[in-house]
C-alpha cells in the first residue's frame, strides 16, 4: 500500500544561470535533432522544464546532469539566463548519472539505438546499485529486467528486447543502418540464424568415425551442395548422365534493393546484368542440354519481362511446351506499383524435354498451387517451398533420378528430390557460404525423405 506521507527529496535550489556557467560534458544522448525549431519555441516562451545541474567546487561553476537538448537549443537562441535546478555537489556518480538517464529515457524523438542504449544504461546502473536479481521472475532481491520494466512502465519483454539489442549493437555496427527497432530485430534474427547455420556446417563438416545409416546418408545430401561457379563445375559432369535439370537463374531485377528490408540475407545473392543476361542463359542452356539424357527434363523459372528470349534460346533446342507451367501462391499479391499493376501471385517456368521424355504424373494440370515459405524461415531472398519442388519433380522424374540445379540458392530442390528418393546435385556461388550453411542445417535438423518447409 503507498504511504500517505509526503517525500521529502534531498537539499536542492532554483537558480537562474548564464550558458556560460554551466559544464556541458559527455552525455548519454548523442543526437540532438530540429534544434530551431525548439530554439524558435525557446525564444518565444522560454525554457519551460528546467535544466538539472550539479554544483561543483566552483561556485559559479554547474555540471549538466539532464536537458542537453533544452540547453543546446537555448544557446543557439542566445537566451539568458537558464533556469536550472542545482543539486549538491556531494551526488554520487551513480546518483548523478541515474538523474541523466531518466531524464532523457523519457523524452521524445530518441533514436531507436539510443533508446535502446539508454535502456541498458539504465539497467547496468541499477544491477549496480542493487546487485543482480535471484530467485527467477518472482525475485525480490536485486535488479533484473523486469526490475527496469518497471522503473520505464515498459513490458518487460520489450525491455529485454531493447537490452539484446543494444548489445548487438556492439558486435554488429551493421545494425545501426536498421531505420526501427523491428527492422534491427530482422535484421538480428538473419545474423543469429546465419551464424547458427555456420557453427552447425563447421561441425558437420568434421570427419567422424563412425556413421549411422541415417547420418550417412544426411552426409552424402549435404555433400551436393556444391560452393562455385556454375560455368567451371559443370564441365565435371559427364555428357547425357542428369534425368532433369531444374534452373532457377537470377532474374537480372536487382533483389537485394528489392528484399533490403527482409529478415533472410541478401548478402551472398549475385545478380546477372541485364546486358550480359542473354549471354548468361544461352550458355546455361547449352551446359543443361549436354548433360541431360537422350529422354530428359529441363525446367527454368524465370521473370516474365525475360519469357520472349529466354523460351526462344530453349526452344531452339528442346521441345517445350508452348504454354509454361505456372507456380499460384494463394496469397494477397505484391506490387512494386500497387496504384497501376495488379499485385502478382504467380511464377511461372518453361518446362522442355530432350527427346521423347515422358511425364510421370500424365494429365495433370501445369498450376501448381503451394503457399510460399514464410519470410521468417527463408535462408535465401527466392527460395520456394521443398513442398511445392517436391511436386514438381515427381510431375516429370522417377524415383532414382540423376537432378541438377545449377543454381542452388536455399538447396531446397535438393531436400524435395530426396523425399523423392532421387539423386541431388547442384552449385551455388554463395558468396560467404551464408546458404550452404543454412542448408547443412536443414539436413541435419531434419530426417532423410521428410524435409518439410511448412510448419505442421
Amino acid at each position: 500500500m503507498t504511504s500517505a506521507a509526503w517525500t521529502t527529496l534531498p537539499d536542492r535550489q532554483l537558480l537562474f544561470l548564464e550558458p556560460a556557467q554551466i559544464l556541458f560534458e559527455d552525455r548519454a544522448r548523442e543526437k540532438y535533432d530540429d534544434l530551431d525549431e525548439l530554439a524558435e519555441s525557446i525564444r518565444e516562451k522560454g525554457i519551460i522544464q528546467p535544466l538539472a545541474v550539479q554544483a561543483t567546487d566552483n561556485p559559479e561553476q554547474f555540471r549538466l546532469l539532464a536537458g542537453g537538448r533544452r540547453f543546446s537549443a537555448a544557446v543557439l537562441a542566445r537566451l539568458r539566463p537558464l533556469p536550472a535546478i542545482a543539486f549538491p555537489a556531494d551526488l554520487s556518480d551513480l546518483d548523478r548519472k541515474e538523474i541523466e538517464l531518466f531524464e532523457n529515457i523519457h523524452r521524445q524523438n530518441l533514436a531507436w539505438q539510443e533508446e535502446d542504449k539508454l535502456t541498458r544504461e539504465i539497467h547496468q546502473l541499477m544491477v549496480k546499485k542493487f546487485g543482480v536479481a535471484v530467485g527467477g521472475g518472482g525475485a525480490t532481491s536485486g535488479h533484473g529486467h523486469a526490475s527496469t520494466a518497471r522503473l520505464l512502465g515498459k513490458e518487460r519483454s520489450t525491455v529485454t528486447k531493447a537490452l539484446k539489442r543494444a548489445e548487438a549493437l556492439e558486435e554488429y555496427p551493421e545494425l545501426e543502418q536498421a531505420k526501427t527497432a523491428s527492422d534491427a530485430d530482422r535484421i538480428l534474427r538473419s545474423i543469429e540464424r546465419k551464424n547458427s547455420s555456420a557453427s552447425a556446417a563447421a561441425a558437420y563438416d568434421k570427419e567422424a568415425e563412425v556413421y549411422s545409416d541415417e547420418e550417412a546418408a544426411k552426409r552424402n545430401l549435404a555433400a551436393g551442395y556444391l560452393v562455385g561457379d556454375f560455368n567451371e563445375l559443370v564441365k565435371q559432369i559427364p555428357d547425357r548422365s542428369i534425368d532433369i535439370v531444374e534452373v532457377d537463374p537470377p532474374y537480372a531485377i536487382d533483389l537485394p534493393s528489392i528484399k533490403k528490408a527482409q529478415q533472410y540475407t541478401t548478402l551472398g545473392y549475385l545478380e546477372a546484368q541485364d546486358e550480359e543476361y542473354i549471354t548468361f542463359m544461352t550458355n546455361v542452356i547449352k551446359e543443361s542440354y549436354r548433360v541431360l539424357r537422350t529422354d530428359g527434363w529441363f525446367l527454368c523459372w524465370l521473370g516474365y519481362q525475360w519469357y520472349h528470349e529466354i523460351s526462344t534460346i530453349i526452344g531452339d533446342a528442346l521441345d517445350m511446351a508452348v504454354v509454361p507451367a505456372t507456380w499460384v501462391k494463394p496469397m494477397q499479391g505484391q506490387s512494386n506499383h500497387p496504384t497501376a499493376r495488379l499485385g502478382s501471385v504467380c511464377e511461372i517456368f518453361i518446362y522442355a524435354r530432350k527427346g521423347n521424355a515422358v511425364l510421370q504424373k500424365q494429365g495433370r494440370n501445369n498450376c501448381f498451387i503451394f503457399a510460399p515459405t514464410e519470410a521468417s524461415r527463408k535462408t535465401h531472398p527466392t527460395e520456394r517451398p521443398v513442398e511445392l519442388m517436391q511436386e514438381v519433380l515427381s510431375t516429370f522424374a522417377a524415383p532414382n533420378s540423376h537432378v541438377l540445379v545449377p543454381f542452388l540458392g536455399s538447396g531446397n530442390t535438393l531436400l524435395a528430390a530426396n523425399n523423392c528418393k532421387m539423386h541431388g546435385l547442384g552449385f551455388d556461388l554463395d558468396q560467404g557460404n551464408s546458404y550452404r550453411n543454412g542448408f547443412v542445417q536443414r539436413v541435419q535438423e531434419g530426417r532423410i525423405g521428410q524435409y518439410r518447409s511448412y510448419v505442421i
